[in-house]
């Protein structure tokens, strides 16, 4: 059970990359708050660098402390290395892939571990998850389930997961797809998490699940599930072309 829960600690509510317009960041509000309740921001940056694309996020808690960065490296479109830091637990996590092999760390207060496996399927981290669904747009759009390889660094392994549409659940305008494991076991004791993406536009609007930061009680950190929507910079240059 310590596993079906922790896998879902690395899924993403992060990931920059989208179709249409610029997304700068998010907010992230207590479940069924209707969006009034603001538990965490973040921070997108998008950058060019020796040729490789280089993705950061940062999540922020409300007093404006750093809670979790995370940064990907693209090279030829393709997942280079991955890395995560979380201010909250002190942990921070590693992830290259070298030719066939992806290499995982994984420190606690400088006590590390390591491993490794071969580089099999659709590769995925939290960062380059919707870039996938971008890229496999049509067959999901059309219904078909697509498995992925998920990456998760405190694991030192990759975890399977698939992606589907969900036509009944969806609103007008929009394609919601839901992640979930590929195991029925674990998909039986583990809630899945939902994507809403414009239909038109493909832009990520928002996320409903698991989210990397955690929330404090009684002096612990806890699991979080939250829902997510994301900010974008029009919306912003718009509003401020609106103040007097």
């Amino acid at each position: 059970m310590k596993l079906l829960i922790s896998v879902f600690l690395s899924l993403l509510i992060f990931i920059p990359m989208s179709h249409g317009r610029e997304i700068i960041g998010s907010s992230i509000y207590e479940m069924k708050s209707q969006r009034k309740k603001l538990l965490f921001t973040s921070q997108f940056e998008r950058r060019v660098s020796e040729g490789k694309e280089i993705e950061t996020v940062k999540f922020f808690d409300p007093s404006g402390e750093l809670a979790v960065e995370e940064e990907v490296r693209f090279s030829n479109g393709q997942v280079e290395s991955f890395v995560e830091k979380s201010f909250q637990t002190k942990a921070e996590g590693l992830i290259k892939v070298v030719m066939n092999r992806v290499l995982f760390e994984w420190s606690v207060e400088g006590k590390v571990k390591k491993d490794d496996e071969a580089l099999k399927g659709n590769f995925v981290t939290g960062l380059s998850l919707v870039r996938f669904v971008h890229k496999n747009w049509e067959p999901l759009k059309a219904g078909k389930e697509i498995d992925i390889r998920f990456a998760v660094p405190h694991r030192l392994e990759t975890v399977g997961f698939s992606l589907k549409r969900q036509t009944q659940k969806e609103k007008k305008g929009s394609l919601l797809i839901k992640m979930k494991p590929s195991s029925f076991i674990i998909s039986a004791l583990v809630d899945p998490v939902y994507f809403t993406f414009d239909e038109s536009s493909k832009e990520l609007r928002s996320y409903v699940g698991r989210v990397k930061p955690k929330k404090k009680v009684n002096n612990s950190w806890k699991d979080l599930d939250a829902e997510v929507v994301y900010r974008f910079r029009e919306d912003v240059d718009l509003s401020a072309q609106k103040e007097p």
